[in-house]
């Protein structure tokens, strides 16, 4: 092959190139295109604007009727961006423009809608015309004054409630900013609020299930009421002499300040000393009753005796330990060596001897 040839395949080649690459291009630039229903499209035309956050991205290409609704198509750049969770709404500038339909959200980041999609009523939105808001005013300015047929009286409520609020301007302020400093005292304690609401919910539920108990208890404490109803004398008397002693223990207490004083603090240190000997009288009050028990089963109701032995010489005041300790007593010198526990002192011999001559019993005691 030639030269000339070579060119002009490559040109050929070239060409067909081109013409597919333009045509992928045209076939990417397909605009976009949305439909959507709406309940009423009046003053909404072919041409109108097509917007995003008051932008004009688009324009309505079609209006057409669906029964009982209307589809509006719309048209788009290839390249516009609408999320798919876009909702339309009709809406107008003023009284006097052309409405047009608003796309809300705009798109920030996600999904964007297909071509083709249609919105559903539940996406759409229609303004309220002239004749909708004529009519909510009529009934309104109605409201207000003192419909003949029956109705409320707002006219009457709002003229009491003026009588009533005025001058109370600044009244209605302090319990605005007192609420508010409430408000604040609360925002600050929440963690406090959620344990009180948890107690509240403890408690109630407790209550809730001792429902018979406290139906009971109700029960008990309405016939106690009743009881003390019948005896409203009784108590009447009562409460009368309750009030003269009470005249007469302050009397008393008043003339005897000093007297009441020095015996209260010397029952404080009788106390205190009690206190002091709590072992020795915890050990006294658990023999207290084997001692008493002892000494009825001691005694012989039949001969009139007590069935006790008395050991003299170990035990009263002729041991040998009560010995030394009265010699003590008297703070003589030398008791240990002139008597001593164990019976071992000089005078020791001399007491042993006196408890030899003494009787072996006593009158009214069996040995």
């Amino acid at each position: 092959m030639n030269r000339r040839t070579l060119l002009s395949v490559g040109a050929m080649v070239l060409g067909l190139a081109l013409v597919a690459g333009l045509t992928l291009r045209l076939t990417d630039d397909k605009p976009l295109r949305v439909s959507a229903m709406f309940e009423d499209t009046t003053g909404l035309y072919v041409g109108n604007d097509v917007r995003v956050l008051g932008v004009r991205v688009g324009e309505v290409t079609a209006v057409k009727p669906a029964g009982r609704s209307v589809r509006v198509d719309m048209e788009f750049p290839a390249d516009t961006e609408i999320p798919s969770n876009a909702d339309a709404a009709i809406l107008q500038s003023s009284l006097v423009t052309d409405r047009f339909v608003e796309l809300t959200p705009a798109y920030r980041k996600g999904e964007q809608i297909a071509s083709g999609t249609v919105l559903p009523l539940s996406r759409t939105r229609n303004p309220a015309d002239l004749d909708e808001m004529v009519r909510a005013v009529d009934e309104l300015v109605v409201a207000l004054g003192n419909p003949r047929g029956g109705g409320s009286d707002v006219g009457d409520l709002l003229s009491v409630g003026a009588k009533n609020l005025e001058g109370q301007g600044r009244f209605i302020q302090d319990a605005l900013l007192a609420s508010q400093g409430a408000m604040d005292a609360i925002s600050g304690n929440e963690p406090d609020l959620e344990r009180i609401t948890t107690n509240l919910d403890s408690l109630v539920r407790a209550l809730a299930q001792r429902d018979t108990m406290i139906r009971r208890l109700s029960g008990n404490v309405s016939r106690s009421t009743s009881m003390l109803a019948g005896q409203r004398q009784n108590l009447r008397q009562l409460v009368g002499e309750l009030a003269v002693l009470v005249g007469t223990v302050t009397k008393f207490v008043k003339d005897n300040r000093g007297d009441l004083k020095t015996t209260l603090e010397r029952s404080s240190k009788v106390l205190t000393t009690l206190a002091g000997r709590e072992k020795d009288m915890k050990e006294t009050l658990d023999l207290l009753p084997l001692v008493g028990q002892n000494i009825w089963q001691a005694y012989d109701p039949k001969t009139e005796r007590l069935r006790i032995r008395i050991d003299m010489r170990n035990t009263g005041p002729l041991s040998p330990m009560f010995r030394n300790k009265l010699c003590k007593a008297f703070g003589l010198p030398g008791c240990d060596r002139l008597t001593n526990p164990a019976g071992t002192g000089a005078l020791d011999p001399v007491f042993e001897g006196l408890t030899d001559l003494l009787p072996s019993g006593l009158p009214g005691v069996t040995q």
